[in-house]
């Protein structure tokens, strides 16, 4: 996925969709309510930035942009299916932008669209191919649909990741490293600000780890101890979303 410490929507601006459509605003008027939804996300008001959108978008339908903030945020809200709305929309309006969009498999895994998700996640290791994340969310779509086993033999190959503890969660799960040797990982990173940050990112993956594996309980504790170790990042939310999901189980 983008770099760990991006800010929850600081890409929202740079999308394209603001030069690339028709639109019925001001463009000056379109940035400037753009840059307030884009405020609310990183202020983590979900709710008041797709307010925003969703007035951007009555009169500005094919505002890209529009749909790739609003995507992501109603995801944040816990509101996935319109999150997979949104993003599909995106790429009606940009196919081009379709391999860049790791969001939307995420979106499709939790909707249970686990084909669009194996889907997504290839085409976008076209776009980095570098990416342990991006292996494991494929996996972990073609697991729900054919099981560890075949997942394991299918995993997408990756080049080179450097992230601490990304080889170890890599090699997890294709079967060659044990919880342990993950968890162990980042708790060697001697930073404190990057320690945490291997934390965060061991306890999540260890947690669908052990959720697709069918432990329930240590999926649950991990994904827990994975939000307790809180980063600026989308990662992060989807800890959140798939913690409250748990609840709700």
């Amino acid at each position: 996925m983008p770099k760990w410490m991006l800010a929850p929507c600081a890409l929202a601006l740079v999308w394209s969709g603001v030069t690339s459509t028709k639109l019925v605003a001001e463009p000056n008027d379109l940035q400037n309510r753009l840059a307030e939804a884009n405020r609310a996300a990183t202020e983590n008001d979900s709710q008041r930035s797709v307010a925003i959108v969703t007035e951007l978008l009555e009169s500005n339908p094919d505002l890209a942009a529009g749909y790739y903030l609003r995507g992501r945020e109603r995801f944040r809200s816990g509101d996935i299916q319109g999150s997979c709305e949104d993003f599909d929309r995106l790429i009606e309006l940009e196919p081009d932008r379709k391999p860049q969009l790791w969001e939307r498999g995420i979106s499709c895994y939790y909707a249970g669209r686990y084909q669009d998700g194996v889907e997504q996640f290839s085409v976008y290791q076209t776009f980095d191919d570098n990416d342990v994340e991006n292996a494991v969310w494929h996996f972990l779509c073609f697991a729900k649909l054919h099981g560890v086993k075949k997942s394991q033999q299918s995993i997408i190959r990756v080049r080179r990741d450097p992230r601490v503890p990304m080889a170890e969660v890599y090699r997890l799960f294709a079967g060659q490293a044990t919880p342990q040797e993950v968890l162990a990982a980042a708790n060697a990173l001697q930073d404190p600000a990057r320690q945490n940050v291997g934390l965060f990112y061991a306890h999540l993956y260890l947690g669908l780890y052990y959720d697709v594996s069918g432990s329930s309980d240590l999926a649950r504790q991990h994904i827990e101890t994975a939000v307790a170790h809180r980063i600026n990042h989308y990662m992060w939310d989807v800890a959140r979303v798939h913690a409250n999901r748990q609840k709700r189980q």
